[in-house]
């Protein structure tokens, strides 16, 4: 499959299943958003700034994704500070 890496970026992010932190994956997100807008992709960016908000509002810490999206089930592993 032949994609830029702006497209690159949003399907490594979407398919990560294991979220090590939850605050820097919705910093990512919302880093890709910005990449978006810069190039002239407004939906994509849309998309990315709308999962950085909703994957933003969850507590900091590991967890694991089973689905991607506004129907994402997200399960805690370990708070953050928590080894």
């Amino acid at each position: 499959m032949n994609t830029d890496s702006i497209t690159g970026e949003y399907l490594q992010l979407s398919n990560q299943n294991v979220i090590p932190d939850m605050a820097e994956y919705a910093a990512q997100w919302a880093l890709l958003a910005l990449k978006a807008e810069a190039h002239n992709r407004p939906s994509l960016a849309a998309t990315c700034a709308a999962r950085a908000e909703h994957y933003g509002r969850y507590d900091k810490g590991e967890y694991i994704k089973l689905v991607e999206g506004p129907l994402a089930e997200l399960f805690g592993i370990r708070p953050a500070g928590q080894e």
